[in-house]
């Protein structure tokens, strides 16, 4: 049946082929045009033939070409003629088309398009093969099913297929696919010479160049000493001669020919016991022994060996022995040689060094030696006396006239010789032991006889000197001053103080003439000078005084009052002046805030106090009215402050105003009141203060509405800065356009505000159009790029089947 069909329609089509063969082409997109392309009918407008009677052909093509991707794939040897298409072509949608085109799968049996992962395909021979690659990726398995399979940035297929990024010392990366570059190095080693494809070529932890870090060079502390690198840290390797790093920090810093610690070698230390330590030549040796030791066996090997501050046999030096001559047992002390003395014989000399010629044991018998008897440094005196002896440790001596050796012979080795003058000691007088009497006295001697010189307020009066100074003179009143001297006691009782007479008064009495000689002269209970006491006089102050029984009175003249009722001020009160006792005791001269008076027994005010004054006249009230507060006598009685528009008051007795709601006090006088009102005056509007004008007000009126300044701005202008600027803004420009908020801007045009009715498009930013003529969304129109208005607003280019290609020209 295929066949039949086949020749059937092969017969048509070699007709519709050489009646059409002159005006058939292929398109750009590879569909047939002409005759033969999707809009025409096989065998012409009819669509049947008469090779086949009774069966429309025509239909019979259109159903092939209806069938599309859902009738079976038309092979290639019945596509020329049962889908009426050329050869090198196939029917895909209804169309002819190329076969080898990647849109339609490149072979006669599909029109799949090629798809191929992360590739730019191709067609080959009817089939789709890789053109090119598509970012980092390769077809490295050859196979173009999966297309550009394997990415190309990874460490087993770095740049290229089957490359790998391996580096030595180093965890690799690949970067963008093109560069095999170090990552991070392994601990110990770097990338110094910055070369990626040897990696970190470098040890850092042993190379002496690159110590710790690429060009760290161990530099070694002097010429002669070798470097290492030791786990990334310099070292010293090998010190130069005669030096030792002993402490590990990398400096040769120990000279081991002279250090002491370090001798010859590190930790060697000189330490020959109590010398003087040194190293020569890298060998120990002592120069000398440090106090208080000595080498006395002259042996270097165990050092200063013998302690001479304590060695009797070396005291103070080798071989200086300590003597024993009159003593024993020898001591070393302090390098001083000591010994303890047989009785009776002393070391004189003390302790001295071994080697003293002054180490000569107990040298002294204190016992007979009269230049030291008894002790050391203890001669026997000669004073006052001859021929001294030592006996036994003890001084004799034969005393000279006037003289006894009072205390016996002297103990010990030191004495005083005859110590006692007995011609002239108070304490051994004429002989030894009798003491003259001292008895408030100091007590003399002369040519062995006793005498007394009498302290102060003591006598000697009955003559003898064994019972001293027997009198007070002092204080006694049969002998008061002297020994013939005897106190008067007349109206009283005598007394005597430091040798001067002096009495206490009976009572009623008194020694008012200071006279101790007479006693107690004056009668107290009676006498007006002297009433109740010495010099206590009554007195007569405007009045007669008088004195009974010890106390004063007195009789006031007229005018005058003993108001205070102390006699000893007399009638001290002028009832005819005083305020506080006018015309009699009782009656003070009390007002309120005022100084009173009296004028001729009758009170008064003085004066009043500060900030106050008698308005009423009255003394009574006093000074009644305070000026320095009261409205209605402010300063005065005469001034009231003025209450016009206001609440007055009066301060410092200066009046003031309180000015009532919508009122001022502008000319700041109290005596006017609240002159101004302020509530609807632009030149006191709230205040005394005019409105603000910023010098004028510019496009505008100022008014005052209530308390507050205000504009009525001219049309076409507002005062849109909220400031007392006056109506400063423009309303007919794009920055304020009919509003202070309304700003013309944006949406790529330029803008006009004219007469302030609104926003209007002025002219549009290159390449856009207001192609709309709406001046709400501004130039809204792209010009080099909109089909319908490409390059104009009036240019469509969709009506000839084109597009706007960027640059504001139509373009197929």
């Amino acid at each position: 049946m295929a066949n039949r069909r086949y020749f059937a329609f092969a017969a048509v089509l070699g007709l519709a082929v050489v009646a059409a063969a002159s005006s058939c082409s292929l398109n750009t997109q590879g569909e047939l045009d002409g005759p033969l392309g999707p809009d025409s009918s096989v065998g012409g407008s009819g669509g049947t033939t008469p090779d086949a009677p009774g069966k429309d052909v025509s239909k019979e093509g259109d159903a092939l070409q209806d069938k599309g991707s859902d009738t079976p794939d038309v092979k290639y040897e019945d596509s020329p003629k049962e889908a009426g298409c050329f050869p090198g072509t196939k029917p895909c949608n209804g169309t002819c088309v190329k076969t080898e085109l990647v849109e339609y799968g490149c072979a006669q049996d599909t029109c799949t398009p090629c798809a191929m992962a992360n590739a730019q395909p191709k067609c080959s021979n009817e089939k789709c093969v890789i053109d090119v690659c598509v970012g980092r990726f390769k077809d490295c398995n050859g196979n173009p099913d999966d297309g550009c399979e394997t990415p190309i940035d990874t460490l087993e297929n770095c740049k290229d297929c089957g490359t790998p990024c391996v580096l030595a010392n180093t965890s690799a990366e690949c970067s963008d696919g093109v560069n095999c570059k170090v990552a991070v190095c392994v601990s110990g080693w770097a990338d110094c010479d910055g070369i990626a494809n040897n990696g970190c070529e470098t040890f850092i932890s042993g190379d002496v160049n690159n110590c710790g870090a690429c060009a760290h060079v161990c530099t070694p502390p002097t010429v002669n000493d070798t470097m290492k690198c030791d786990k990334g840290v310099c070292k010293i390797d090998i010190c130069a001669s005669g030096t030792a790093d002993c402490d590990n920090d990398n400096v040769c810093e120990v000279n081991t020919q002279t250090d002491v610690n370090n001798c010859g070698v590190c930790g060697k230390v000189c330490a020959k016991p109590n010398a003087i330590n040194v190293c020569v030549g890298g060998v120990c040796q002592m120069t000398g022994c440090v106090a208080p030791y000595g080498d006395c066996d002259g042996n270097p090997a165990n050092g200063c060996e013998t302690n001479l501050n304590t060695s009797p046999t070396n005291c103070g030096s080798c071989a200086a022995v300590c003597k024993s001559t009159h003593g024993k047992n020898p001591a070393c002390d302090s390098g001083l040689c000591t010994l303890t003395c047989d009785n009776g014989w002393e070391n004189c000399n003390g302790p001295q060094p071994g080697n003293d010629p002054k180490n000569d044991g107990c040298e002294i018998n204190v016992g007979a030696d009269p230049t030291q008897c008894g002790a050391c440094a203890k001669p026997c005196s000669t004073a006052n006396g001859t021929n001294a002896t030592c006996t036994a440790g003890k001084c004799a001596l034969t005393c000279n006239s006037g003289y006894a050796d009072c205390d016996g012979p002297a103990s010990g080795a030191t004495s005083n010789g005859c110590e006692i003058s007995i011609a002239s000691d108070p304490g051994n007088c004429g002989s030894c032991y009798f003491a003259c009497n001292g008895t408030n006295g100091t007590p003399t001697c002369s040519g062995g006889a006793c005498g007394i010189t009498c302290n102060g307020g003591y006598t000697n009066c009955d003559g003898n000197v064994s019972n001293g100074c027997e009198i007070n003179t002092g204080g006694d009143v049969a002998h008061c001053g002297s020994c013939t001297k005897v106190c008067n006691s007349n109206n009283g009782t005598a007394t005597c103080n430091s040798g001067s007479c002096g009495i206490n008064c009976q009572s009623g009495w008194g020694n008012c003439d200071g006279n101790v000689d007479n006693g107690c002269e004056t009668n107290t209970n009676t006498t007006v000078s002297n009433c109740g006491s010495c010099g206590n006089a009554c007195s007569s102050n405007h009045g007669t005084p008088a004195c009974s029984g010890g106390a004063c009175s007195i009789s006031c003249l007229g005018g005058w009052g003993n108001c205070d009722n102390n006699v000893g001020n007399g009638c001290e009160s002028d009832l005819q002046n005083d305020p506080a006792h006018c015309s009699n005791c009782t009656t003070s001269c009390n007002t309120p805030n005022a100084t009173p008076k009296c004028t001729a027994g009758v009170c008064g005010i003085q004066s009043c106090n500060a900030g106050r004054a008698d308005c009423d006249g009255t003394f009574a009230t006093g000074c009644e009215i305070n000026t320095n507060t009261d409205p209605l006598h402010c300063g005065n009685c005469a001034t009231i402050c003025s209450n016009v528009n206001g609440t007055p008051s009066c301060s410092s007795g200066n009046c003031a105003i309180s000015c009532n709601s919508g009122y001022a006090n502008c000319d700041g006088l109290a005596s006017t009141g609240c002159e101004v009102a302020t509530t609807n005056d632009p030149l006191h509007c709230g205040s005394c203060n005019p409105c603000p004008t910023g010098g004028a007000t510019p496009h505008g009126t100022r008014t005052c509405t209530g308390t507050t300044c205000g504009f009525n701005c001219d049309p076409g202008w507002a005062n849109c800065s909220s400031l007392n600027d006056g109506c400063e803004t423009d309303l007919a420009t794009t920055a304020h356009c009919g509003t202070c908020t309304t700003v013309c801007s944006g949406m790529n045009a330029v803008w006009a505000c004219p007469g302030g009715a609104g926003c209007a498009v002025s002219s549009c930013v290159a390449p856009y159009g207001n192609c709309d003529s709406d001046s709400s969304n501004g130039c809204e129109t792209n010009l080099n790029t909109s089909n319908t208005h490409c390059g104009n607003c009036t240019t469509d280019c969709t009506t000839n089947n084109k597009h706007c290609d960027g640059a504001g020209n139509c373009v197929p």
